[in-house]
């Protein structure tokens, strides 16, 4: 297991927005820990800053309050060589969606979508220029699970970020440049707190039913509790890396164990990830790759197959149980974050057409060929095919194989 060292980012330049609280301050803790220089921002001073020098007191909901952000940077630093859009929240009244104004829509999206991009378009042509960087958009595990009575703009401002991370990795990842979404799951910061108080008044219950209630709607928790506060300094390069848990609803990936990483390492599709520690004690963490690790299962259909035939009479196998292997290790990928596709074939009348149709459609990290094609001797030729087709429209892909149903996870693992 990897961990940071108090020189892992000098002369890395640095920018944090809303870094004065809650996440955003653990990470900028971190970061100059590690030796950055780190340029943070929020709408009001705190009294306590440690280097009034290096921050921006700055409304970036306001076009005019990212320009002097962008400003700043540039005068202060020259550029950046990390990104990290932190700066968001709520405070629409509870209520559900007719309580939502279009002040408060408005709001919501300048907060948590707009003020990226901003950010984005000021200080983007620099990293292109120098060829490196990595921008970081913190999302929401609301962008998937949303809480309608309190914070649906905001759920949906959160969701939006996702597909323009998305686009905007593709475009510059050519160009050296990463751009990555770290989706938190529920993470008890003083805003967090607040808005429990909010939901306890509304629903006229006390907090700690209102706080179990905000759990149950994320997906629960395996630890019963939140992270831990990051305002406290348990969020220090010297910390212990613990691996953060995650909602069995979630969808996308995290760290924590079973996982693919043990650490939480991010990237778009075209380079390698900026390793980034969740250090809170007991963290409960959901980590969003902009660019979702995809895998392709290609299997036989087990339809299809005479399990009285010599070849699968040993495996003691039919349809049935074949067909629960096949949902079993879907789930267990799914729950480690990874994008699974299936795609069953007949013995090779349409096999190869309907793997390429499939390869034709999305971008695979990694292609799976089942042990019921490349095991049995009869399957040889088909297997082969399959092989060549796959090399021809998908050569970027990870090849892997598994032995039966229960491996088929760990064979991902070695490559993803």
């Amino acid at each position: 297991m990897s961990t940071s060292s108090d020189t892992e980012f000098t002369g890395k330049r640095a920018l944090v927005t809303g870094g004065t609280r809650g996440i955003g301050e653990a990470i900028v803790q971190h970061l100059r820990g590690a030796g950055a220089t780190v340029v943070t921002t929020a709408r009001s001073t705190p009294q306590d800053l440690l280097q009034p020098d290096l921050f921006v007191a700055a409304d970036l909901s306001t076009a005019e309050g990212a320009e002097q952000v962008v400003r700043a940077v540039r005068e202060r630093l020259g550029g950046v060589d990390i990104l990290v859009h932190n700066v968001g929240g709520s405070s629409a009244p509870g209520g559900g969606f007719a309580a939502l104004t279009d002040d408060a829509w408005q709001q919501a999206l300048n907060s948590n979508l707009v003020a990226a991009v901003r950010l984005d378009r000021g200080l983007l042509p620099l990293m292109v220029a120098q060829g490196a960087g990595v921008i970081i958009h913190i999302s929401s595990i609301q962008r998937r699970l949303p809480l309608f009575e309190a914070t649906l703009a905001y759920a949906a401002a959160k969701a939006a970020l996702s597909p323009y991370s998305k686009g905007l990795s593709n475009e510059v990842g050519p160009h050296g440049v990463r751009v990555v979404s770290v989706a938190p799951g529920f993470t008890e910061t003083t805003a967090a707190t607040a808005l429990i108080d909010r939901l306890a008044a509304n629903a006229g219950t006390d907090w700690h039913a209102a706080r179990e209630q905000l759990m149950q709607s994320l997906g629960g928790i395996p630890l019963g509790r939140p992270a831990g506060r990051p305002r406290s300094p348990s969020w220090s390069p010297s910390s212990p890396r613990i691996a953060p848990q995650r909602s069995p609803a979630a969808s996308m990936s995290s760290t924590g164990a079973p996982s693919r990483r043990s650490d939480v390492s991010i990237a778009n599709n075209r380079s390698p990830g900026l390793a980034v520690d969740a250090r809170a004690p007991s963290n409960y963490m959901e980590v969003a790759v902009t660019d979702e690790k995809s895998v392709l299962v290609i299997g036989l259909d087990p339809t299809l197959i005479d399990f009285s035939h010599p070849d699968y009479a040993a495996t003691g196998m039919d349809a049935t149980k074949v067909l629960a292997g096949l949902k079993a290790f879907e789930d267990e990928l799914t729950r480690l974050g990874y994008s699974v596709h299936m795609c069953l074939t007949d013995f090779g009348a349409t096999a190869e057409a309907v793997v390429q149709s499939q390869l034709k459609q999305k971008r695979f990290d990694c292609i799976l060929i089942a042990a019921g094609i490349r095991t049995i001797p009869s399957n040889f030729m088909l297997f082969e095919k399959l092989i060549n087709v796959v090399h021809e429209h998908a050569p970027h892909a990870k090849l892997c194989f598994n032995t039966k149903p229960s491996d088929t996870a760990e064979a991902v693992q070695r490559w993803l």
